[in-house]
C-alpha cells in the first residue's frame, strides 16, 4: 500500500503563525534601531556644535594676552541673554605693548539664538544658530588668575522648538573653564 505524505491545513497555519511571529519580530528590531539611530544623530549634531563652540573660544582665550592693569578679556552683558566677549590678541610679538593689539569678539545672542566670532579682519562667522534662550547663561572672567568660565551654555537642535529627547535633544555645559596663556600681574 503507497501512503502519501501531505501538509495539512493545520500544519500550514502553524508555519504561516510562526513565519508571521519571526516577520514582526525582524520588523520590530528594525524599526527600534532606526529610531534610536535617528535620536543619537540628532544628540551627536548637538553635541558636535557644542564642541566645535568650545573649541573655538578655548583655543582664542588661550590666544589673549593682558595683564591685571589691562585685561585680556572682557565680558559684558548689556541685557539679559545677551553676552560678549572681547579678547586682546597680541599679533604683532609685542607682550609688553597692549596699544597694537587686536580684540576677536563672540556674541551669545539667545534672542536670535546664535553665537557670532568676530576674527581679525572684522568679518562675522556665525558658529552656530542652536543657542537655546537660558537665563542661567553665565560667563564669568576672573584677571587675577586668567580663567573664562562659562556655564549653562546650551545648545538645541532646534531652539524654536520645545525639548524633546529623542527629536530635539538639548545639551548644556557646566564648568566649562578656560584659561589664558599669557596673564601678567604687573
Amino acid at each position: 500500500m503507497f501512503v502519501k505524505k501531505t501538509l495539512t491545513l493545520i500544519e500550514l497555519l502553524v508555519a504561516m503563525l510562526i513565519f508571521g511571529i519571526v516577520i514582526l519580530g525582524v520588523f520590530g528590531l528594525y524599526n527600534t534601531s532606526s529610531i534610536f539611530f535617528t535620536s543619537s544623530k540628532t544628540k551627536s549634531e548637538v553635541l558636535n556644535d557644542l564642541t566645535y563652540v568650545l573649541d573655538h573660544l578655548d583655543k582664542n582665550v588661550y590666544l589673549s594676552t593682558g595683564w591685571i592693569g589691562n585685561s585680556a578679556i572682557g565680558v559684558v552683558s548689556p541685557s539679559a541673554g545677551f553676552f560678549r566677549i572681547d579678547l586682546n590678541q597680541d599679533t604683532s610679538d609685542t607682550p609688553i605693548d597692549f596699544s597694537d593689539d587686536t580684540t576677536v569678539r563672540y556674541e551669545f545672542d539667545s534672542s536670535n539664538n546664535r553665537i557670532r566670532f568676530r576674527d581679525l579682519s572684522g568679518s562675522w562667522i556665525t558658529l552656530t544658530d542652536k543657542l537655546v534662550n537660558s537665563a542661567g547663561l553665565v560667563i564669568n572672567y576672573d584677571p587675577t588668575d586668567g580663567i573664562l568660565s562659562v556655564d549653562n551654555l546650551c545648545l538645541r537642535r532646534d531652539p524654536a522648538e520645545s525639548y524633546d529627547a529623542k527629536t530635539n535633544p538639548e545639551i548644556c555645559t557646566t564648568g566649562q573653564k578656560f584659561s589664558t596663556w599669557m596673564q601678567s600681574l604687573k
